[in-house]
């Protein structure tokens, strides 16, 4: 039946929250990092600079000096096992800026490493130092071309609501470290009904595991790990989970009247219609209910 209607859509099992992290450089705070992170069954994306395995050096930040030492290549595979481990430039350098030569092979040099580690396709990536907009179309070009989907920026949003138009130019809400964290995570958690469901909610933190170090942070990190996880509500995914299962969404396939919705893709996938929660199987077609429902919201 033709109508009015919003569509949005859920998270896995029909949960209005996600909640994605993701840390750069690969340095030795990251063995500690993973840690943190198993204990309390949460998912993360690292990304990773294979040019620059087992170097290092020290790290300034005003008058606090640290030093910034990468893992090995032969520990990636055991450290990160059960993450998902992206690109981040073979050497770290400002992709946005170098021309488009130079961005496609600091990129797929460090995807095929990545991928001599892991096995499978490695297909998203962060953007090394800071990305702006006037950089972005060929950058994004060359990501593209090189089979990057996405790519983490380090603008933030200070936000948890909505999904990226482009994955390319993916901006987190903030970084572990940030004050403004704790407002963010307060929205995020707040209590949430059918009725004022209008967008997905996806928290998006990431960070550097020396700034745990160098800014003493190590207890802040606990404490956000630990006020975020163990919540049957969120979706924990890595950074590739939350590209791969939006996508599955938008590729919905929807009939004339919107009756019919048809899943072409592996995913099990969500909707909120109607103030309520519908799956849509892979490769399954679903009948909307009709409207009005008992119960629901007009």
């Amino acid at each position: 039946m033709l109508r009015l209607r919003e569509d949005v859509l859920l998270w896995p099992g029909g949960r209005m929250r996600c909640c994605t992290l993701s840390f750069d450089d690969g340095t030795v705070e990251d063995v500690e990092i993973c840690r943190l992170l198993r204990e309390r069954g949460l998912r993360a994306t690292f990304n990773l600079n294979p040019g620059l395995f087992g170097a290092g050096d020290e790290f300034a930040s005003g008058d606090v000096r640290v030093m910034h030492e990468k893992l090995p290549r032969e520990r990636i595979a055991e450290v990160y096992r059960g993450f998902e481990l992206a690109v981040h430039g073979w050497s770290h350098a400002r992709l946005g800026s170098v021309g488009s030569p130079m961005a496609a092979y600091e990129i797929v040099r460090a995807k095929a490493e990545l991928e001599d580690i892991v096995h499978a396709p490695v297909r998203g990536m962060a953007w090394p130092v800071s990305f702006f907009e006037r950089d972005g179309a060929a950058a994004r070009a060359a990501a593209r071309a090189c089979g990057i989907v996405y790519g983490r920026t380090t603008r933030r949003t200070f936000d948890c609501m909505g999904v990226p138009e482009d994955f390319l130019g993916w901006d987190a809400a903030c970084s572990y470290v940030q004050p403004e964290l704790e407002g963010v995570l307060e929205r995020f958690l707040a209590p949430l009904d059918a009725a004022t469901y209008r967008e997905p909610y996806l928290l998006y933190v990431w960070g550097h595991g020396y700034e745990a170090t160098m800014r003493g942070a190590w207890g802040t990190l606990e404490a956000f790990l630990d006020r975020v996880s163990g919540r049957d509500e969120v979706w924990y995914a890595t950074n590739i989970e939350v590209y791969d299962y939006v996508q599955a969404v938008r590729g919905l396939v929807y009939s004339a009247t919107g009756d019919y919705l048809y899943n072409p893709s592996g995913l099990d996938v969500w909707l909120m219609v109607d103030y309520e929660p519908l799956m849509i199987p892979a490769g399954a077609t679903v009948t909307v209910p009709a409207w009005p429902r008992e119960g629901a919201t007009k």
